[in-house]
């Protein structure tokens, strides 16, 4: 599963252990200040990505003002950028998604959640991601696509009485890629929403383990993370016209209608990997302790985390724009 989903199973298990309470959220949208240089919420650097082949980016900074563990997730052609990010503090802690787009950031607010996260964007700036009703038993993860301003609950029915349902990407046609699992999060089932709501699975077979949706082009190509049942990490897979491959990536994350895939290094994301036609580029924002790269468009322009701390907190959202 990618770092997001990561970051809202580690608070659900807190929330079952009674360590986290969740402070409410209203629902709809809410407008933010646009980020500056001097607060900064969008700061530039230069650096080189070096593997079997070389590139150079110029890398900025993304974080929400006033808010705190920015992760964007995906990034359109035209720079419409998604994610999510949290407020609070302490034991009270919320997260939301965001749409940034010219400048501008706006959060979203799924109605009556207080966990909502953005993990795709198209061309018409369609957003897909997933929100959590916490008061459930056991707690409900959805999925959502917000359009003209409106929230909408696309879950696919099936799976293994799933109770998780991951929207992880949305192609230009409407077509959502979904993870459906169960409590455990095992007997996962990949899924392919279609605008008029059908439903179908992907396909993956049965010995490539859990697999984990990360992203979906418009050729219904698919990158995916595999874990075993214990839940650990074993290799990253993409289908490329119906076709499943496994690929050497501890962490995978979207793919591009180039099928350009990002990922990165290792489990601990010392650094993030862009692998464009064979070759593996190395994605590091400069001065940081380890970098991790989520999204990519069709430019290859890419979107993910870093740190300056060891420990891996604060997180900070990032751009890297081809030079």
């Amino acid at each position: 599963m990618n770092f997001q989903t990561r970051i809202l199973v580690l608070v659900f298990t807190l929330l079952l252990a009674g360590v986290l309470v969740l402070d409410g959220c209203a629902g709809g949208m809410s407008s933010m200040s646009p980020p500056n240089t001097g607060s900064g919420a969008a700061r530039s650097a230069s650096g080189s990505g070096r593997g079997n082949n070389m590139a150079t980016f110029t890398y900025t900074t993304l974080d929400v003002p006033g808010g705190q563990n920015t992760q964007p997730r995906a990034i359109s052609n035209n720079g419409i950028v998604v994610g999510s990010f949290e407020t609070g503090s302490g034991d009270f802690i919320t997260m939301h998604g965001f749409i940034f787009q010219k400048g501008n950031f706006t959060a979203l607010d799924f109605p009556n959640s207080p966990l909502t996260a953005a993990s795709g964007v198209n061309n018409s700036g369609v957003v897909v991601g997933t929100y959590s009703n916490v008061t459930a038993n056991p707690p409900i993860e959805s999925s959502f696509m917000f359009q003209n301003g409106q929230f909408t609950n696309i879950d696919c029915a099936g799976g293994n009485s799933p109770n998780m349902i991951e929207a992880a990407g949305i192609t230009d046609s409407g077509v959502v890629v979904e993870t459906l699992s169960n409590s455990t999060r095992s007997g996962t089932t990949i899924m392919l929403r279609s605008p008029d709501g059908s439903c179908q699975q992907a396909g993956i077979p049965s010995d490539f383990g859990q697999a984990f949706a990360e992203g979906i082009n418009n050729s219904l190509d698919l990158s995916a993370e595999v874990e075993d049942s214990g839940g650990f990490l074993q290799n990253a897979a993409i289908r490329e016209q119906g076709n499943w491959t496994r690929v050497d990536f501890p962490l995978i994350g979207g793919i591009n209608n180039r099928d350009d895939v990002v990922g990165d290094s290792d489990i601990s994301g010392k650094q993030g990997l862009l692998l464009r036609k064979g070759n593996k580029i190395t994605i590091a924002f400069p001065g940081a302790a380890f970098t991790m790269a989520v999204g990519l468009n069709d430019k290859d322009v890419i979107v993910g985390n870093y740190s300056t701390n060891q420990t891996n907190f604060p997180l900070h959202g990032f751009i890297a724009t081809p030079k």
